[in-house]
């Protein structure tokens, strides 16, 4: 990693600076597996059949006939 040589004096600041460095290290790991990335791809949505249409198509129509003159 980048801990080869440690620039503190003494036994126990080497010793402190040693588990802050495991600490940080295994929280990294431990973040990057609870929050992976989504492995998934978004869903398409299907497209709608001709069969579909031509039903919303009339729908249109005979509503646009029961309310009278259309505006458009």
């Amino acid at each position: 990693m980048g801990l080869s040589k440690i620039n503190i004096r003494g036994i126990m600041a080497a010793d402190k600076k040693m588990l802050m460095a495991a600490a940080a290290y295994n929280l990294k790991k431990w973040l990057n597996f609870c929050f992976s990335r989504r492995k998934t791809a978004a869903l398409v949505k299907p497209k709608p059949t001709v069969a579909i249409l031509f039903w919303l198509f009339l729908e249109k129509s005979a509503l646009e006939m029961k309310a009278g003159n259309s505006w458009c």
